[in-house]
C-alpha cells in the first residue's frame, strides 16, 4: 500500500522510446513538495477534496500523503500535520491538527477505525469512532523507545508493530483498547544490529524490515509473541545502501538504493531476487541526485510511488533536481514483453517557469491536457465564466483570464490532423495560441479566428515536450485583465 502520492495532480505518459504510441492518463491526487518545501494555497485550492485547505506556513515535508482503504488522509509540513477525513463527493473533514514530530510520517489502520502514525520524537494513535487524536504516552511504550526516534509504523496478524533504528516492537490488540497495549516481552532486535531500521513494509503476508544495508523478512503468522522468526531463504543482503523509503506493490518491493559495485537505480526485490529495472537515463538522474545530495535517508525531493489506471499497474519515480520530469514503469507492459518498460512526463519550459508550474498541469482525456495558470506573484483569482457543466466534469477550480493546455511527448505533431472543440462560447477581442517546445517559446496572433481553426499544429514540428495556451495576451507573464475575453474549451486532440 503506497505511503505517498504522486507529485502532480494528473499526468499523461507515453514511451520515451516511442513516441505518438499509447497514451496513458491518471486522475490523482497531488503532492505538493518541493525543494524549497514552500506550499502555497493556488496549489491546492484546485485539488479535489482540499479545495478549502489553505496554509501560510511551508516546509521540507510539504505535501500529503493518503492511507487508502478507510478514507483518511495526512497533510503534513515540518510546522505541523493535520488529519483529514477526503469524503466521496471530494469534500473534506478536518480530524486532528498539530500532530507535530521531526522527519517523515508513517500511517497505518488496524481496520477497526485505530490509526496509528509516528513522526520521529512523537507518535500517536488516532480513533476513529470518536474523532479522538492522542499521543502514545504508554510507559512500556516509552522505555522501549528511550531516545531514538519511531521511523515506522505498520499493522499485521492484529498487531500494530513499530520500529525506531535498533528495535522492533509491538502493540497487541484486544477489544477494550483496540490495539493499544504495549508489551515489554514483544521486542526483537534484527539480527544484522549493526544497520539502522530505514522501513518496515507488510508484503505477501509477510514482515519486511528495511535497513540502510540490509533487508530482513520475517514471517509473523501465529506467532504469539517475539522474538520474531526470520525467514533465511529470502534474507537480501547486497551490500548496497537504500534511499528513501521502499515501496510494496504487487507482492514486490521496490527501492531506490544501488547493490554493491553496482550503480544508483530502481530495484525491485521478488522473492530472493533483486533485480534493477532503471534505464542508463534514469540511473544517470539517480547518479546525479545522489552527487548532489538530494538522496538521503529520509528524503522528500526523490520519491516513488504507485498508481493503478485503466488496467496497467505503474511505479512512479520522481526528483525534483530533474525539471519536474516523473518516469512512469509500466508493470503490466513490462510483464508481458517480459523487459522493462518506462514512459516519461515531460516538463514544460516556458520564459516564465512560475507562471506555468510543472505540478498545476491537469490533463483530460486520453490526449489533452487542461491546465490551470499560475503561482506566486502570477496567480490570479476567481473562477472562469464557464458551463456549470464543464466544471462539474473537471471537477476542479478554473483559473480566469487563460485556457491552459499541455501535451507531452507527442512526438511529431504534423500527426495532429484535426481538433474537435465542444462548448464554444463567443470570443471578444484577439486569441493568442502561445506553445512551448524544447527549442524555446513562440505566440500566434490567432485574431478572432474559432478555435477550430487551430489547425497551425501542423506546423509545429516535431519536439519532445510540447505546452500550449490559449490567452488574450501574447505574454504569459502579463495576461489580459478582462476575464470576458477568454473562454475555456474541452479539446481532443485526434492521433494518426
Amino acid at each position: 500500500m503506497p505511503k505517498l502520492t504522486v507529485p502532480f495532480n494528473q499526468g499523461s505518459y507515453v514511451d520515451i522510446f516511442d513516441f505518438g504510441t499509447r497514451q496513458f492518463s491518471f486522475n490523482l491526487w497531488p503532492t505538493f513538495s518541493e525543494q524549497n518545501g514552500s506550499i502555497t494555497p493556488t496549489k491546492v485550492q484546485h485539488t479535489p477534496g482540499l479545495t478549502t485547505f489553505s496554509t501560510t506556513a511551508g516546509g521540507a515535508y510539504g505535501g500529503y500523503m493518503i492511507e487508502y482503504g478507510i478514507g483518511y488522509s495526512i497533510l503534513y509540513a515540518n510546522w505541523g500535520l493535520n488529519l483529514y477525513q477526503i469524503n466521496s463527493d471530494g469534500t473534506n473533514v478536518l480530524k486532528a491538527t498539530n500532530v507535530i514530530g521531526s522527519g517523515y510520517p508513517s500511517m497505518v489502520f488496524n481496520g477497526q477505525a485505530i490509526a496509528a502514525i509516528v513522526k520521529g520524537d512523537n507518535s500517536y494513535f488516532y480513533d476513529a469512532n470518536t474523532s479522538t487524536l492522542s499521543t502514545i504516552t504508554d510507559a512500556t511504550f516509552l522505555t522501549i523507545v528511550g531516545s531514538e526516534a519511531v521511523v515506522a509504523v505498520v499493522y499485521i496478524d492484529g498487531r500494530f508493530i513499530f520500529a525506531t533504528e535498533s528495535t522492533l516492537f509491538a502493540a497487541s490488540v484486544e477489544t477494550t483498547n483496540r490495539g493499544r497495549n504495549f508489551d515489554a516481552n514483544a521486542t526483537h532486535e534484527p539480527n544484522y544490529k549493526h544497520d539502522a531500521i530505514r522501513d518496515l513494509l507488510v508484503v505477501d503476508g509477510f514482515l519486511w524490515v528495511i535497513g540502510q544495508v540490509t533487508i530482513e523478512v520475517y514471517d509473523t503468522t501465529g506467532a504469539a509473541g517475539f522474538p520474531l522468526d526470520r525467514v533465511e531463504n529470502i534474507i537480501l543482503d547486497k551490500g548496497g545502501c537504500v534511499h528513501g523509503r521502499a515501496l510494496e506493490f504487487d507482492d514486490s518491493l521496490y527501492l531506490i538504493g544501488r547493490g554493491e559495485s553496482e550503480p544508483y537505480g530502481v530495484y525491485v526485490i521478488s522473492g530472493n531476487r533483486f533485480v534493477k529495472i532503471s534505464n542508463d537515463v534514469i540511473d544517470q538522474q539517480l547518479e546525479k541526485a545522489h552527487l548532489d545530495q538530494q538522496i538521503t535517508a529520509q528524503d522528500e525531493n526523490s520519491k516513488l510511488f504507485t498508481i493503478e489506471h485503466d488496467g496497467h499497474k505503474f511505479l512512479g519515480l520522481y526528483l525534483s533536481n530533474n525539471n519536474g520530469v516523473t518516469y512512469m514503469y509500466d508493470l503490466t507492459e513490462s510483464q508481458r514483453a517480459g523487459k522493462s518498460i518506462w514512459h516519461r512526463r515531460g516538463r514544460i519550459e516556458t520564459t516564465n517557469r512560475e507562471a506555468f508550474p510543472k505540478d498545476a498541469v491537469n490533463i483530460y482525456n486520453k490526449n489533452l491536457a487542461l491546465g490551470h495558470w499560475g503561482t506566486g506573484s502570477s496567480a490570479f483569482t476567481g473562477v472562469a465564466e464557464i458551463d456549470s457543466s464543464i466544471a462539474t466534469e473537471f471537477g476542479f477550480d478554473v483559473q480566469r483570464h487563460v485556457s491552459a493546455y499541455y501535451v507531452s511527448n507527442l512526438g511529431d505533431l504534423a500527426k495532429v490532423k484535426r481538433v474537435r472543440v465542444r462548448h464554444k462560447k463567443k470570443v471578444s477581442g484577439n486569441l493568442y495560441l502561445i506553445y512551448s517546445t524544447d527549442r524555446g517559446t513562440t505566440n500566434i496572433n490567432m485574431g478572432s479566428r474559432s478555435m477550430a481553426d487551430l489547425l497551425e499544429w501542423n506546423r509545429l514540428g516535431k519536439s519532445e515536450d510540447f505546452a500550449f495556451i490559449i490567452s488574450n495576451s501574447p505574454d504569459f507573464a502579463t495576461p489580459d485583465a478582462n476575464s470576458n475575453d477568454v473562454t475555456l474549451y474541452d479539446m481532443v486532440l485526434d492521433i494518426e
